[in-house]
């Protein structure tokens, strides 16, 4: 056991070795990992905002967004994901929960942002919005199965236009299974990406089209 950790640990040392970290660190298509990563300080956070998705999605999320540049993006749960929309020429529309977390991002998104302080509940998870007018529609945040029922009426009933980009954020996690499920059903299309973001070591974030 002893003689194969020092093999290990030579195997560090070897020129070969640091290369590959060295491609690995300057590829540019790992930039969506590290951007990630690094999003764990809040205040970097803000200086260079990217969404706390799985990082494999971030390339097509980005995509999506240029295409979309001047739509407007509803979205539960605020903070630097919010900011990173605005930059890409999007309108957010934000709904948060937490009174203080509010008032931080308050102070650093500034009034272009649509921020709505709304208590846990069914103005939280059903706020006072038309959702023809939103071209994404983020289910992140608290209470995310009330938050997708209230899409996936809107969808049905035909308030929640063809087109439209819905991201879900962490459908691994079962509680949320029932609405993944319905929104399987009711999108013409969806893609579920995994891999590491800055606070968790592996999720699941799928994207949906309706």
């Amino acid at each position: 056991m002893l003689k194969e950790r020092f093999a290990q640990l030579g195997r560090l040392t070897r020129p070969s070795t640091w290369r590959f970290i060295a491609l690995i660190c300057t590829d540019p298509r790992w930039h969506y990992l590290f951007d990630s990563l690094s999003a764990r300080n809040i205040k970097f956070g803000f200086e260079a905002p990217v969404p706390w998705v799985a990082w494999h999605a971030l390339p097509i999320l980005e995509t999506e967004v240029r295409a979309r540049e001047g739509q407007r993006v509803l979205e539960w749960g605020v903070g630097a994901s919010t900011l990173w929309y605005q930059n890409h020429g999007l309108h957010v529309t934000g709904i948060e929960h937490d009174p203080a977390w509010f008032a931080a991002c308050r102070e650093r998104l500034g009034d272009a942002v649509d921020l709505r302080l709304l208590p846990l509940g069914s103005e939280y998870s059903r706020p006072d919005i038309d959702l023809s007018e939103f071209g994404i529609i983020v289910v992140d945040g608290r209470t995310r199965n009330a938050c997708a029922e209230f899409v996936i009426e809107g969808i049905r009933d035909g308030r929640v236009s063809t087109g439209t980009l819905i991201l879900f954020d962490d459908t691994n996690r079962e509680r949320y299974s029932e609405s993944v499920e319905e929104l399987f059903s009711l999108c013409s299309d969806h893609r579920s990406y995994s891999g590491p973001t800055s606070v968790e070591i592996d999720k699941l974030t799928t994207l949906f089209w309706v």
